[in-house]
């Protein structure tokens, strides 16, 4: 008779201290399903990303930043890592800002700009045919004594538009159809003539009055 009645009492108990106890073991196994969730990665590699905000990577062993992983001029980015690499084609814009905490750090190559073209490139000019003005756009690699000449079909010098020390980057400069004294130019097929320093192009434009 008593052996009946004291399982039940043992068995209520039991449930009720359970039951008390059940909310702290809840959070507890959602602690550690969050905590698993947020843990860091061991090995994080970065690339084909444009960080343009502030932005803090982090792993409990390595990173790899590039190919194609860009700062933009108003990114800050933060590597924390014990070994971090710098690889290719890892760009920080102009203003860009990139920071890197780590016990190793290899750099495979010089981190580069997008800004700096890697040769010395003129376009054709725009619009073509054009009336009454064109854009001359090229790009310096390196810093050149530059000058931009139009020439007529015959050879003979109808502009001078640019003779200056230019850095390297990107540039224009535009035509409005006149020559040097000032006079209209008419009609017809012209020649403009790009050089920096030991580079020099040659390129047809056609002007219509």
């Amino acid at each position: 008779m008593s052996t009946k009645i004291i399982q039940p009492v043992c068995l209520k108990r039991f449930l009720q201290a359970l039951m008390k106890r059940l909310p702290g073991m809840i959070l507890l196994i959602a602690g550690s399903l969050v905590s698993r969730a947020n843990a860091q990665p061991s090995d994080l590699v970065l690339q084909n990303t444009s960080i343009t905000t502030t932005a803090i990577f982090t792993a409990t062993n390595s990173i790899t930043a590039g190919p194609n992983f860009t700062i933009t001029s108003s990114g800050n980015a933060t590597l924390n890592a014990p070994a971090v690499a710098l690889k290719r084609r890892l760009f920080i814009i102009r203003g860009g800002q990139l920071k890197v905490v780590s016990q190793a750090i290899s750099v495979n190559v010089k981190t580069e700009d997008p800004m700096i073209p890697d040769d010395f490139i003129v376009r054709q000019n725009y619009p073509n045919p054009f009336n009454p003005t064109t854009q001359i756009s090229y790009a310096l690699p390196k810093a050149a004594k530059v000058d931009i000449v139009v020439y007529n079909i015959y050879g003979q010098e109808v502009r001078t538009l640019l003779s200056e020390f230019q850095g390297s980057g990107y540039h224009a400069v535009v035509w409005d159809g006149t020559g040097n004294s000032g006079e209209r130019a008419s009609s017809g097929v012209y020649y403009y003539r790009v050089t920096a320093g030991k580079h020099h192009v040659t390129k047809k434009m056609t002007l219509l009055q």
